[in-house]
């Protein structure tokens, strides 16, 4: 995308899956980004851990597959109202908008892509290792979100580009439940004169 649009050293920004793309194509062309930002990546880091350890985060994944699958198809089975307070139960904090929003897309979700979901495992530590770039991780601070301030923390101890902030009472979507937050965390990170083109 970035060279068919002949961008010049963008800023890159990716959420959950997306953060793990921006993460992985910054480390593959790495001169091909001015900054990140990742919003809550999807990141799980199994190397060098234990095969129980493995077997188990397996396990708790395989579940959460049949979980999402089990609730695309109940909510294409409910009528408008009852889709949108299905959205809200998980998401209280979010504008009407937004919501609706999040109901139209899951709308358009083939339950069969759960058949064909991504590996348990989605390395990051050698990613990070290779940026070239400033890169600002937002974290989220309770329910679903994935980056603690530990992992944080090591990925600014393997690449001391890396900066963190955590969102209070955020969850993984961020951006939807605490956007002025979110946008503010961002916002300060793009003033650094780093990040200035040229």
């Amino acid at each position: 995308v970035v060279d068919a649009l002949a961008l010049d050293r963008p800023v890159a920004i990716g959420h959950s899956r997306g953060g793990s793309t921006v993460a992985n194509a910054a480390a593959r062309r790495p001169e091909a980004f001015r900054a990140l930002v990742l919003e809550d990546p999807a990141w799980w880091e199994l190397t060098g851990l234990p095969a129980e350890h493995h077997t188990a985060v397996a396990a708790a994944m395989l579940q959460r597959r049949t979980d999402w699958r089990a609730r695309i198809e109940v909510m294409r089975a409910a009528g408008d109202a009852e889709q949108i307070e299905m959205v809200r139960a998980g998401n209280p904090d979010w504008s009407p908008t937004d919501m609706a929003l999040s109901r139209n897309a899951r709308l358009q979700v083939d339950p069969a892509v759960f058949d064909h979901y991504p590996t348990v495992e989605a390395p990051w530590k050698a990613a990070v290792a290779a940026w070239l770039c400033p890169a600002l991780l937002v974290l989220g601070s309770r329910g679903d979100a994935i980056i603690r301030p530990q992992l944080a923390d090591d990925a600014r101890a393997i690449n001391e580009l890396v900066q963190w902030v955590q969102i209070p009472d955020a969850a993984h979507s961020i951006r939807f439940g605490q956007f002025e937050a979110y946008l503010a965390a961002v916002r300060e990170f793009l003033k650094s004169p780093a990040l200035r083109p040229g």
